[in-house]
């Protein structure tokens, strides 16, 4: 101000003068002004040493869903091995399925997100099973965990996955379903869709349970066993949407906008077929033929079941989720139970449990990290 005042007082002295120097004066106080606002960025206060920037915090918010799981072991998977190492950040779910991620010390762009066992809170039962999402989605649910493996595994665009997963589970023309990331948990077309996925999971992990026994029983539960199987069930049931689509895409000459995959009984039969070959060449099993673990009839029983429920216990009924957290909570505890209770009555009417060969393996390599005595150790 006293600099200001100055000048002006010596205005009739140095005309010319003047004139050059009132646009210094413009000049720096615009840039003062600038340096005042910022970028849209805050930084530390200044020290003796300058103005420093402090690293920004970044916090992934999402949910974990088949219905809400509570207290999942939640991890970004950088190098995409399925295994939490030390330097991936890691969180658990809280007691509405919710987890709040740290991601501020993450360099990679390309990981996936993996979340492993927890409690359902439908049924109250442990869930022993690993979940999928890529690292740009928040919510991690079967529908994501299907996409990111059609991605990894099979080449797909993310875009032609998105589409390949909505068209199997029949939710392609809902015009109130915008992404495979929303939480299913709101929208009863895409929880139909992840209750679709997850009961076949369900039933590979039951099926393939009667031949995969723990090591160890001092040390793993039946359930440390299962969630490994479960994440082999993902793999050969991308594996079989993968297959079946190429089928259909050659049959309609390459139009993807006709072909319509979806798993059926003979799917399943398959997919029980490729877990097999997989433990035998990997644990030389013999003596067990996958028809004898998944004969047509219960494969037929499963693939009825499971296509009738999806539409009448979700799409058709008067249900609106999302506007109610308690009353979803009460109608999914009487649905998902009876779903979940009655493909595993099934499995377990068709058991070959003690009369065939069995493999002993160790069971997930996390299990420390997620395991809950209280919960699922016998």
């Amino acid at each position: 101000m006293f600099f200001v005042a100055g000048l002006f007082r010596r205005i009739g002295q140095n005309k010319e003068g003047v004139v050059d120097m009132m646009k210094k004066v413009m000049i720096v106080s615009i840039l003062g002004a600038l340096a005042g606002c910022g970028g849209g960025s805050s930084s530390a206060p200044a020290t003796d040493g300058g103005t420093t920037t402090p690293t920004k915090t970044v916090q992934l918010s999402g949910a974990v869903v088949d219905w809400y799981i509570t207290d999942a072991f939640v991890f970004a998977d950088l190098n995409k091995n399925g295994v939490h190492e030390v330097d991936e950040p890691s969180v658990r779910t809280d007691a509405t399925g919710f987890y709040d991620l740290n991601q501020s010390g993450i360099t990679e762009t390309d990981y996936d997100l993996v979340a492993k066992g927890g409690v359902d809170k439908a049924t109250g039962q442990y869930y022993a099973a690993t979940l999928l999402a890529e690292s740009t989605y928040k919510n991690i649910t079967p529908l994501t965990t299907l996409d990111v493996l059609l991605i990894r595994n099979h080449g797909y665009s993310a875009a032609e996955a998105d589409l390949i997963v909505q068209k199997l589970v029949g939710m392609e023309d809902r015009e109130d379903v915008t992404s495979l990331d929303a939480n299913p948990a709101t929208n009863k077309y895409l929880l139909s869709g992840a209750r679709m996925l997850a009961m076949y999971n369900n039933v590979l992990t039951e099926v393939m349970s009667q031949i995969v026994k723990p090591s160890d029983t001092t040390v793993y539960s039946q359930d440390d066993i299962n969630i490994k199987i479960s994440r082999d069930a993902w793999d050969q049931m991308a594996a079989q949407v993968d297959y079946e689509y190429q089928q259909e895409l050659a049959k309609e000459n390459g139009d993807k906008n006709k072909v319509e995959p979806q798993i059926t009984d003979e799917s399943l039969m398959f997919m029980v077929k490729l877990m097999l070959e997989k433990y035998q060449q990997q644990y030389n099993l013999t003596g067990v033929d996958y028809q004898t673990l998944m004969p047509p009839a219960l494969a037929k029983q499963i693939y009825e079941y499971v296509d009738k429920v999806t539409d009448d216990d979700f799409v058709l009924s008067g249900h609106a989720f999302g506007d109610d957290e308690e009353a979803d909570d009460t109608y999914m505890s009487t649905v998902q139970t009876t779903q979940d209770d009655t493909v595993v009555k099934y499995v377990q009417q068709y058991s070959v449990t003690g009369t065939v060969p069995e493999v002993k393996i160790k069971g997930d390599d996390d299990e420390e990290k997620y395991g809950d005595d209280e919960h699922h150790h016998d």
